[in-house]
C-alpha cells in the first residue's frame, strides 16, 4: 500500500493498493451503502480514521478526504505507511468486545451539543440494556473509558474534545463510536477490557 498527499485537493490523501490489497478491498466494500457506510482503519488496535465510503466498491486507487485538522494528513500517512507493531493474535476477550460493537444496535441517537463524557454515559447505559445475547448480568454492556492528556504544571495543555451534534437511527455501536470520534476529534481503541476514547494526536504519539 502507498499513501501520499493528493496535490489537487488540500486535506486529502491518495491510497494505492497492490492486487492482493485491491481484491480484499473490493470484497470488504462491495456490499456497503454508498455515502452512508464507513470503513474503519485500525492500526495496532487504534481506530485512526473512519471515513464515509462514497463509491463502492473501493478498488486499487481511492481518495480519503476531509482531513481538515492541522497536521492530520501527515499523521494519517505516517500511520498508514508504518508497519504493524503488534502481532496478529486471536484474543477471546477482545473478540467478544468487537462482536458486541457489531451486534449491539442503538435504535436512536439524538445528541445536541453533547460532551464526550455525556455521550459515553449514554452508550454505557444503552449498551447494557441492549446486550441481549450476554447471559451473565455482570458482563452485559461494554466498558468505555476516556483517556485524557494531562495538563502541564501551569494547568494548560489538556485536550478539549469537540461537542457532539448527531442524529442517527438503528446504528451499531462500532459505527456510532466512529461518528462520535469524528465529531470530537478523538479516536477509539479496543483492548481486552474496554473501549477507550483518546485524542487523535495522543494515539499517534503512542505509536511512535
Amino acid at each position: 500500500m502507498l499513501a501520499t498527499p493528493y496535490p489537487q485537493q488540500p486535506g486529502a490523501i491518495v491510497i494505492k493498493l497492490n492486487k492482493a490489497g485491491t481484491d480484499k478491498m473490493i470484497a470488504w466494500t462491495k456490499d456497503m451503502a454508498s455515502q452512508k457506510d464507513r470503513i474503519a482503519m485500525v492500526l495496532d488496535g487504534v481506530v485512526i480514521d473512519a471515513p464515509v465510503v462514497y463509491k463502492v466498491p473501493l478498488r486499487d486507487n481511492f481518495i480519503i478526504e476531509e482531513l481538515c485538522e492541522p497536521g492530520e494528513v501527515n499523521c494519517l500517512i505516517a500511520a498508514l505507511m508504518n508497519p504493524y507493531e503488534m502481532p496478529v493474535v486471536i484474543d477471546d476477550k477482545k473478540t467478544a468486545i468487537m462482536n458486541k460493537l457489531r451486534s449491539i444496535v442503538i435504535p436512536r441517537i439524538d445528541f445536541e451539543d453533547v460532551s464526550l463524557e455525556e455521550a459515553v454515559h449514554f452508550f454505557r447505559l444503552r449498551a447494557a440494556e441492549l446486550d441481549i445475547k450476554e447471559l451473565d448480568p455482570t458482563l452485559k454492556g461494554i466498558n468505555i473509558v476516556i483517556r485524557q492528556t494531562r495538563p502541564g504544571v501551569d494547568g494548560k495543555g489538556g485536550h478539549e474534545f469537540g461537542r457532539i451534534n448527531l442524529k442517527l437511527e438503528n446504528i451499531p455501536l462500532a459505527k456510532a463510536f466512529a461518528a462520535v470520534a469524528e465529531h470530537t476529534g478523538a479516536v477509539f481503541t479496543v483492548d481486552d477490557f474496554a473501549v477507550t476514547f483518546q485524542p487523535k494526536e495522543e494515539a499517534v504519539k503512542r505509536k511512535e
